[in-house]
């Protein structure tokens, strides 16, 4: 049972707990991203290119983000609106006029997180100090994390 107010801004704890829980996920991600880099890489060096190791790590970054990127837009504008991490402590990611995401702004929102982690994490502390609880990444997304509605 949800003991905090329908659409209340979550605080920094919860969502860092659920970035825990999503960071797991995120890992598994990655991994996949660098198989499909290996397989390319053998790829390549079967045909006897010599930056083969280069392009399969690029590969392997690049595919790595493009399923985050998945993972993160298809949650949070599907029917749970959240990411599993989210979803699980009973979470949920909406624009500022309250509407449900569509997938090229969750997207945006996922890039503009990646813009955040840049900041070596400080966008993310920001929602410690604000009143509305929001990150750097919400504000340049103009979207909020809210507690779910029973």
């Amino acid at each position: 049972m949800n003991e905090f107010p329908d659409l209340e801004p979550v605080g920094f704890g919860p969502r860092y707990l659920a970035f825990l829980i999503d960071y797991i996920i995120m890992g598994l991600l990655g991994g996949i991203g660098q198989f499909v880099g290996m397989l390319f890489g053998m790829l390549f060096n079967f045909y006897g290119w010599s930056i083969a190791d280069q392009l399969a790590q690029g590969i392997g970054v690049v595919v790595s983000l493009a399923l985050f990127g998945f993972y993160f837009a298809s949650g949070e504008s599907g029917a749970a609106r959240a990411t599993l991490g989210k979803w699980s402590l009973g979470m949920i990611v909406l624009r500022d006029d309250n509407k449900v995401q569509t997938r090229q702004q969750a997207l945006g929102r996922a890039a503009s997180a990646f813009v955040t982690l840049l900041t070596l994490y400080i966008g993310f502390i920001m929602c410690f100090f604000r009143a509305d609880k929001k990150a750097m990444h919400d504000l340049m997304s103009k979207s909020k994390v809210v507690w779910q509605s029973e």
